[in-house]
């Protein structure tokens, strides 16, 4: 009953470490298919956010690189991911679709780099203030980032991607 796309596959996080350090170790597929994998193509005059290989994302967490991907689909997001200078993987498996499951990916390879992102202390945002940010942004890259207010809450979608909520912190920050 899920999309196609998403491949109709049910895992648990046991498997998805199994699955995980096959793939890295070179048993799912060769070495030389591995690091292909994990370097993206280069075009002339793009720099992605984030670099994508072949399936998989290439992500910069505290200066290290971090190979992973996230999925989401009707009521479940998921992230796992491997920090090779650590040896370590990470997975994290929501039932909640709108679950910023990327974040929370990084946030933790940060504390497994013993570099933890520092704790942000939200304030609330009032109706006025959300409705003064919400818009549609355009980044250098030329993808739109839309501001809305949904649910009493200001929500940030970059391009297609999935909109996340945001806070105000205590610093007046988003």
């Amino acid at each position: 009953t899920t999309p196609a796309a998403a491949g109709s596959l049910v895992s648990t996080a046991d498997d998805m470490l199994l699955w995980m350090r096959a793939l890295t170790g070179g048993r799912a597929i060769g070495a030389a298919s591995y690091r292909q994998m994990v370097t993206p193509p280069t075009l002339p005059g793009v720099q992605p956010a984030d670099p994508y290989g072949f399936g998989i994302y290439i992500w910069r967490v505290r200066g290290e690189a971090m190979v992973g991907h996230t999925g989401q689909v009707n009521g479940f997001a998921s992230v796992v991911a491997y920090l090779p200078s650590r040896d370590v993987t990470i997975i994290a498996l929501a039932n909640d679709e709108d679950f910023d499951a990327r974040t929370f990916g990084r946030r933790l390879a940060a504390i497994a780099l013993e570099r933890p992102y520092p704790r942000v202390d939200a304030r609330p945002m009032s109706d006025e203030e959300m409705r003064a940010l919400a818009g549609a942004y355009l980044h250098d890259d030329g993808v739109v980032q839309t501001l809305s207010v949904r649910d009493g809450r200001l929500q940030s979608q970059r391009g297609g991607g999935n909109m996340i909520p945001l806070q105000m912190s205590a610093e007046g920050r988003l």
